[in-house]
C-alpha cells in the first residue's frame, strides 16, 4: 500500500500505479483466504464475523478499484477513500480482530 501511494503521490505512470493497485486486491484475496481456512480448521467461534468483513472490504476495495481505473476516476478522492479503508483494515481489523484469532489458536 505505501508502494502505490507513494506512486500516487509522484505522478508516475498509471498502468504502474494500477499494477500496484492490483497486486493489493490480490494480496488481500489471499490473505483472507489463507485466514478463512486456519479458522475454519480451527473452529474458530467468530468466523462467520470475519467472512463477512473480509467480503465487505473486497466489495469496497473492488469498488475503488473499478472507480480509480475509470476515466477521470484517479482523483484525490479516490485516492482518499482507498487510504481509509486500508488504514481502517490495518488499524482495526488486523490489529484487533486478527489478534483475537492468534490468541484463540494460541490457547488451543
Amino acid at each position: 500500500l505505501n508502494i502505490f501511494m507513494e506512486k500516487c503521490e509522484k505522478g508516475l505512470d498509471f498502468e504502474e500505479i494500477y499494477s500496484s493497485l492490483e497486486f493489493f486486491q490480490i494480496y488481500a484475496w489471499e490473505h483472507f483466504d489463507s485466514e478463512e481456512f486456519l479458522m475454519k480448521e480451527k473452529n474458530y467461534p467468530a468466523y462467520d464475523e470475519q467472512k463477512t468483513y473480509h467480503e465487505y472490504f473486497c466489495s469496497q476495495l473492488n469498488d475503488l478499484t473499478k472507480m480509480i481505473k475509470s476515466d477521470g476516476g484517479f482523483c484525490e478522492k479516490n485516492i482518499i477513500a482507498l487510504r481509509k479503508l486500508t488504514i481502517n483494515w490495518f488499524t482495526d481489523h488486523i490489529q484487533q480482530h486478527d489478534s483475537k484469532i492468534a490468541e484463540y489458536i494460541n490457547a488451543l
